[in-house]
């Protein structure tokens, strides 16, 4: 798996003073603890150059991970890794308004190269992007060959959401959480 990440505010700070520190093993550490991606070893990062009074890091990281195929009978399903999203009481417990100090922005390429009999079928799932007053949520497959590309990026607006709002704010993020739930199948070829 190929992960391309663009590190902001708090995670920029953290992984640029493990940079600037030398400290390899901290921030393999705190990579795992941060991308969506579980039982993963690292093949291969590479933090693109920046200079010094830059806001953001970018990272191009290949690892190998287990746990993201399983068969379903003659099917085999792709989960891919998920966005760890803000977790909330459902509606009617919720006691207390909810604020975003500051925008939550994330993106994530994922590219999968996978050994493929000839015309064997795959199912991608639809390109989706849900938008509401409280951000934007978008992911595109994309197949060329045996190589599928997964773009996703998800941005929550600044703000304070009234309990009024809640409700709504509340089923913004279930829909997208649905949405990080879909799998791609790898269907058996027909003979």
């Amino acid at each position: 798996v190929s992960v391309n990440r663009t590190f902001r505010g708090p995670e920029f700070q953290i992984l640029r003073s493990y940079q600037h520190n030398k400290l390899t093993r901290e921030t393999e550490e705190y990579l795992r603890y941060i991308l969506p991606l579980q039982d993963f070893q690292v093949v291969d990062q590479h933090f693109l150059p920046f200079n010094r009074d830059s806001s953001f890091l970018k990272l191009d990281l290949t690892a190998s991970v287990a746990n993201q195929f399983r068969k379903l009978g003659g099917t085999s399903a792709i989960s891919p890794p998920r966005f760890a999203l803000p977790s909330f009481e459902i509606p009617s417990q919720r006691i207390a308004p909810v604020r975003f100090n500051y925008p939550v922005y994330k993106t994530a390429e994922i590219t999968y190269t996978i050994d493929l009999e000839k015309d064997q079928p795959i199912t991608l799932p639809e390109n989706t992007t849900h938008s509401s007053d409280y951000g934007i949520y978008s992911v595109v497959y994309s197949q060329k060959s045996s190589t599928i590309t997964i773009k996703k990026s998800l941005l929550l607006y600044a703000g304070e959401y009234s309990l009024d709002q809640y409700p709504l704010l509340y089923s913004f993020l279930e829909s997208i959480a649905k949405t990080e739930k879909q799998s791609i199948l790898i269907n058996p070829i027909s003979r």
